[in-house]
C-alpha cells in the first residue's frame, strides 16, 4: 500500500501465490493498461497481464492508483519488479500515455516498450478525417504498409511513396506517427516477443471482465473480494484447457515429423495456430533460382485465401553473408518477403 500523512491508503497493490507463479513462467511480455475505474472512489484499476501457454490471458498483478502521474506509475512499477524478485519483463504494450512511457524508461530500463497499434490507427482515422475523406483510399493504403512490411525499410519505403503519391507532406499528424514508427509499427518488432500482441486489448478484455463483476459503487473491500472470485474462474478455466491438451485430440495434417514433434510439445491452443501456419506455407514454392544458393524467386500457387499476407504473387529473395535477406519485388508483385536464410 502507498499511504499519505495521515496514513490513508492512496494506493493498493496485491497479488496472489497463483500471479507469482504465472509470472514466473510467462512473464517476458506484459501489457499494462490504466483506462477503468470501478469503485466509489475513482481509483484507477491496473491490470498488468501477460499470456500463458495456451495463449490465454493472465493475471500478474492488480493495482488500484491514486492518479495516473509518472511518480505513481513508477511506484507500481518498482513495486512489481520487486515483488517478482527483481525480474523485468523483456517486452510491453501500452497505449501512448506519456506518464506511463516515462515511468517505464525510469524503471524497466531493459524492458522494450511498445505502443498499441490500435490506438494509432484509430487516433490517426480521428485526426485526418477531412484529409482522408479528400483523398480516398490512402487511409486503407496506409494501414495495409503499416501492418504487411516485413522489414522497417520495406515500411518506409511503402509509407513515403503514399505520402508522396497524396501529396501529404505537409499533414503534421502524420509526419508524427512516421517519426514514432519504431514504436508502433511491426515491423521494428520482428525480433521480440509479443504473443498473438500487437494492441492493449488483452488488458482491455480484463477490465471488461471487472465490469462484469463489480459496480462503481463498490467499496476497495468488495472489489478485493470479486478479485477471489474471478481468479477461481481463471483457474477452473485453465483446467479445462489443461484437460483438453492432456487428451490430445488435435490431428496432424501433413506427413512431416516436425508437426508430429509440435502436438507432442505443444497445448492444443498453440498446436492449432502452428497447425494454420503449416496449412499456409503450402502457398508458396520456390519458382527457380535465379542465382544458385543467392537468389530465390518464391511464386504464389494457391489463388484462394484469405489471410491478406497472402495477397502477394511473388517475390524475389537475395540472401546476405548474415543469413538474413535483401529483398526486392519481383515484376508485377505486390510486395516483398523478409525471411531467414537456413
Amino acid at each position: 500500500m502507498e499511504i499519505d500523512s495521515e496514513k490513508r491508503v492512496r494506493s493498493l497493490f496485491w497479488m496472489d501465490a497463483m500471479c507469482v507463479m504465472n509470472y514466473k513462467l510467462f512473464g517476458d511480455y506484459i501489457s499494462f493498461d490504466s483506462t477503468f475505474s470501478t469503485n466509489k472512489y475513482g481509483l484507477p484499476f491496473v491490470p498488468i497481464v501477460g499470456v500463458n501457454n495456451h495463449g490465454s490471458t493472465v493475471l500478474f498483478v492488480g493495482a488500484l492508483l491514486k492518479d495516473e502521474k509518472i511518480d505513481t506509475f513508477i511506484w507500481v512499477l518498482e513495486t512489481f519488479v520487486q515483488a517478482m524478485g527483481g525480474k523485468e519483463p523483456k517486452t510491453i504494450i501500452t497505449d501512448q500515455d506519456k506518464a506511463m512511457k516515462k515511468a517505464i524508461q525510469t524503471v524497466l530500463k531493459s524492458t522494450t516498450h511498445r505502443n498499441c497499434y490500435f490506438h494509432i490507427v484509430t487516433k490517426m482515422s480521428q485526426k485526418e478525417s477531412t484529409f482522408f475523406a479528400k483523398n480516398t483510399g490512402m487511409s486503407e493504403l496506409l494501414m495495409y504498409i503499416a501492418k504487411n512490411a516485413f522489414t522497417p525499410a520495406e515500411f518506409e519505403m511503402g509509407w513515403n511513396k503514399v505520402i508522396k503519391d497524396f501529396n501529404a507532406g505537409g499533414e503534421k499528424h502524420l509526419s508524427k506517427l512516421y517519426n514514432i514508427r519504431h514504436r508502433w509499427v511491426p515491423a521494428y518488432f520482428m525480433d521480440k516477443f509479443y504473443p498473438f500482441s500487437s494492441s492493449t486489448g488483452r488488458s482491455e478484455i480484463t477490465n471488461n471482465m471487472w465490469k462484469c463483476y463489480s459496480q462503481h459503487t463498490d467499496t476497495i473491500t468488495m472489489f478485493l473480494e470479486q478479485y477471489e472470485i474471478i481468479q477461481d474462474k481463471c483457474l477452473s478455466d485453465l483446467d479445462k484447457k489443461k484437460l483438453i491438451s492432456s487428451l490430445r485430440t488435435a490431428k496432424t495434417v501433413t506427413r512431416h515429423p516436425f508437426e508430429k514433434q509440435a502436438l507432442e510439445q505443444f497445448t492444443h491452443d498453440i498446436f492449432e495456430k502452428f497447425q494454420i501456419e503449416i496449412t499456409n506455407n503450402t502457398t508458396f514454392k520456390v519458382d527457380g533460382s535465379l542465382e544458385p544458393g543467392r537468389h530465390l524467386r518464391l511464386k504464389r500457387i494457391v489463388k484462394f485465401y484469405d489471410h491478406m499476407e497472402f495477397k502477394r504473387e511473388c517475390f524475389d529473395v537475395i540472401f546476405d553473408d548474415e543469413k538474413r535477406t535483401s529483398c526486392v519485388p519481383a515484376r508485377r508483385c505486390r510486395g516483398i518477403v523478409y525471411i531467414a536464410a537456413m
